[in-house]
């Protein structure tokens, strides 16, 4: 097709659907870079797009191809060349060859799909186009919920755009008629409003917040098909008496609870709790790093807890995508822990719950933790250069406190910071017991350890403590000698 526009333009390829141009494609010879086809696109969209009455304005998608290699990306007007993707089979195998592109993504109702189903117009005005994994991700989960009564979840990496899949995922679960309501699920007050703001720039007023509890119950009740909350909220919702008398109704609704974050915030009497008390709600869990039966030590596990795995995208997918930076793990065994885990394998089921409080106890031990500082403080500056700052994750504010103290105890130049997440507010932090002391209410928090802490952040380190609304917050004071920071 031939466009005269503020140049002539002749397109390669136009698919009509319903008499609508909506994907272009732009073919070049093999050994031909991608990006000249993506440059060429872009000369399409400056010189003659806008001609012949515009129609070239519905285009929604582009794929660009040399034979060996082809990519698919939304029209968009911010366009960037690392916006484009690759598609795969279910098992995240890339599919380059255009051929075999063709037999799987532009057959007619998948191709359909994708554009009205797997697009999303934001706020801005921008198309978002979902890549093969979010697509495979989604397909699964409507699958399970609408042909079964079965829970599920999704184990995606970080980074790897679960906010997106989450919403496309809500939006589709709320329009299937067996479904009563969506609620999204979150561990963190902070992470609530998050995901409000980011769900509304999908798409504005597609969600329905709650500021409290009160409000959540009122939501549950009416015609709200997609909520979102905190795990502190719907379990104070199920647990107090002055809501239950509104809650009860709802236990028979067909209710899709969907977590982000699955295997941080579900493990306990919450999950129990939300279980028993909605007969029929199924649901759906996201993670980028589940808990497995080699990883649980002592915890259940997200397959107990959740189900089977629907869908998978794992760190070597997404850094072959690009989608995250590589990076390199220097792995030091602990000669206990290991002998442990290799009897862990051939171990009855109560055998091994002993053996994982085992592991748990040696890693968390008083010369494992000595061993540790001494060894960050000894190579600090080789691992960073000297130039840069370093985060250490620790699985419990217990141990935290614990690798704190011994960094005090010994002498270097490093700066030491801590945060971590606690509930503001009783109503949000009554009965939660599951979150491995992740979250923490204020005043639950022993007194001597608090004592033990601040005054050292205080006075001492010359670390100053921020209180915010949603986690403790501590940080290096500016001072005027130059240190190293960690």
């Amino acid at each position: 097709m031939t466009i005269r526009g503020k140049k002539v333009n002749r397109y390669d390829v136009t698919i009509l659907i319903n008499g609508l141009p909506l994907v272009q494609i732009e073919l070049k010879k093999r050994g031909i870079a991608l990006h000249k086809g993506y440059i060429q696109i872009e000369r399409y969209i400056n010189h003659s797009f806008n001609e012949s009455y515009g129609l070239f304005g519905y285009i929604q998608m582009f794929i660009i191809s040399n034979g060996a290699r082809t990519k698919y990306y939304a029209n968009n007007p911010k366009p960037s060349f690392e916006q484009t993707f690759y598609w795969t089979d279910e098992n995240n195998t890339p599919i380059w060859d255009i051929k075999e592109f063709a037999q799987s993504f532009l057959e007619r109702c998948h191709l359909a799909k994708m554009i009205c189903r797997y697009t999303v117009l934001t706020t801005q005005r921008v198309i978002m186009i979902m890549r093969p994994y979010q697509f495979y991700a989604v397909e699964r989960i409507i699958k399970q919920i609408d042909e079964s009564g079965d829970n599920g979840y999704i184990w995606h990496t970080t980074g790897s755009g679960k906010t997106l899949t989450s919403f496309k995922t809500a939006i589709l679960l709320s329009k299937l008629n067996k479904v009563d309501k969506v609620v999204f699920v979150v561990d963190r007050k902070d992470l609530d409003t998050q995901t409000k703001k980011e769900f509304n720039k999908f798409k504005k007023g597609s969600v329905d917040g709650t500021d409290n509890t009160k409000e959540l119950v009122s939501q549950f009740s009416d015609n709200s098909s997609l909520v979102v909350t905190t795990i502190q909220k719907l379990n104070t919702a199920i647990s107090k008496e002055n809501y239950l008398k509104k809650m009860q109704p709802l236990q028979d609704k067909n209710i899709v609870f969907i977590f982000d974050e699955c295997h941080r915030s579900q493990f306990g009497q919450t999950h129990t709790k939300i279980v028993k008390f909605f007969k029929n709600a199924q649901m759906i869990g996201f993670t980028g790093t589940p808990i497995l039966d080699e990883n649980s030590i002592g915890k259940r596990t997200t397959k107990e807890l959740f189900g089977e795995c629907l869908h998978k995208y794992l760190i070597p997918d997404a850094i072959g995508d690009n989608n995250v930076l590589g990076f390199v793990v220097d792995y030091f065994l602990t000669k206990e822990v290991s002998a442990l885990e290799e009897e862990l394998k051939s171990a009855e089921k109560e055998e091994k719950k002993e053996l994982q409080l085992k592991i748990k106890d040696i890693l968390n031990s008083s010369k494992r933790i000595e061993t540790i500082t001494q060894y960050i403080i000894d190579n600090h500056a080789t691992y960073t250069n000297g130039r840069f700052t370093a985060i250490m994750t620790i699985d419990s504010i217990d141990t935290l406190m614990a690798y704190y103290k011994a960094f005090k105890n010994k002498k270097h130049n490093l700066k030491i910071a801590t945060i971590f997440s606690y509930s503001s507010s009783k109503d949000e932090s009554e009965n939660i017991e599951d979150s491995n002391g992740a979250t923490v209410d204020e005043n639950s928090i022993d007194i001597d350890k608090k004592e033990r802490l601040e005054p050292e952040f205080d006075k001492k380190s010359g670390i100053r403590r921020l209180k915010e609304k949603s986690f403790y917050s501590f940080k290096p004071v500016k001072q005027k000698e130059t240190t190293k920071k960690c």
